[in-house]
């Protein structure tokens, strides 16, 4: 059989050139069984159905991880710095009631407010660990206190104690209260709180003080 092509001769029965490897379609002779033609035509290729469901479900899966990731992450984020601001609180609140219960031990008189760094050694014995032990060093203390009887503080509820040098990663302030209770103030708030009068109507001696109006 003649290669139309390349004018090759092929052996009869032969499908393709095997001078230049074109379709031999004049003379082939189909299979018994198989309907005569005059054209070879090659098998038709399957489409890739499964493979382009599998790479649209990756797509669909990676954009959706990243819409997600996007949404969730500030959510995290946020989370995360209110819990880092909790912790911070309850630290100060473990300072403040140490302090308290000093008073009570040692005839309701306030310790002296005024040597941060001895009062974390004074606090010693009342606070869980030495982390307390540096974090009384670090805050500021209301000094107008010092070495005051707590008996003699007018108005417990809203007298600072202690706060926070820094706000915390969700930018707020821990302010304790001679009473005990703690809170959370903006900048503004703190201000307002520290400008509030420290008013004491008893003094060291035991006599009494006039109480600021």
């Amino acid at each position: 059989m003649r290669c139309s092509r390349c004018d090759a001769e092929n052996p009869q029965g032969a499908i393709t050139c095997f001078n230049c490897g074109a379709l031999l379609t004049q003379g082939f002779a189909p299979p018994p069984g198989m309907p005569p033609t005059t054209e070879y035509a090659s098998p038709k290729r399957k489409t890739p159905w499964l493979l382009i469901i599998l790479i649209f479900v990756c797509g669909a899966c990676l954009l959706g991880g990243g819409l997600l990731a996007a949404v969730l992450f500030p959510v995290f984020s946020q989370a995360k710095k209110h819990a880092q601001s909790a912790h911070a609180l309850a630290n100060l609140k473990q300072v403040d009631l140490a302090t308290i219960i000093y008073t009570f031990d040692h005839k309701n008189k306030l310790p002296d407010l005024a040597q941060p760094i001895a009062l974390g050694e004074v606090l010693r014995p009342y606070l869980r660990s030495s982390f307390f032990v540096r974090a009384a060093a670090g805050y500021q203390w209301n000094q107008a206190l010092s070495g005051a009887r707590y008996d003699g503080i007018v108005d417990a509820g809203s007298t600072w104690l202690l706060h926070s040098s820094a706000p915390d990663p969700a930018g707020l302030y821990e302010v304790g209260f001679v009473d005990g209770h703690c809170k959370q103030a903006t900048k503004g708030d703190l201000d307002a709180i520290l400008a509030r009068p420290t008013k004491l109507d008893k003094d060291d001696s035991g006599s009494k003080k006039p109480a600021h109006s």
